[in-house]
């Protein structure tokens, strides 16, 4: 009996450490860009050369990204973004009607701040309009 709860709390340690190492998890990506797999862009006009993620001094989720735009100057794009809280559940606010920007051709940073500091998570998706 005792052999028998010794190698079952064992065996909860060992899946307890494998699920906190990633393995065997869908946990956030690690590497120099743990944030990329959060953003929805068509990579024939757009390439995503980076995304930071921080909070700013009131405490507001903010995030930047750095476009290079393969198309024209002026071209135009459309985006949305969903901030989501601490459940992973989407905060309601304006941000997510979609919205217009015009990037001419090269690099192209693009800063958005959540409007409520619940927000914690984001996913933005954005395309040729």
């Amino acid at each position: 009996m005792k052999s028998a709860i010794l190698s079952i709390t064992c065996l909860i340690a060992l899946m307890v450490g494998l699920i906190g190492s990633g393995c065997g998890s869908s946990g956030t990506p690690k590497g120099p860009h743990p944030h990329k797999h959060k953003v929805e862009y068509s990579d024939s006009h757009l390439r995503l050369d980076d995304v930071r993620v921080y909070r700013n001094q009131g405490g507001l989720l903010v995030v930047d990204i750095d476009w290079n735009n393969k198309e024209k100057n002026g071209t135009p794009y459309r985006y949305r973004i969903f901030w989501k809280d601490v459940n992973g559940g989407v905060l309601s606010s304006a941000d997510q009607s979609w919205r217009n920007v015009t990037m001419n051709y090269g690099h192209f940073p693009m800063r958005l701040t959540a409007k409520n500091d619940q927000a914690i998570d984001f996913r933005i998706t954005i395309e040729k309009d």
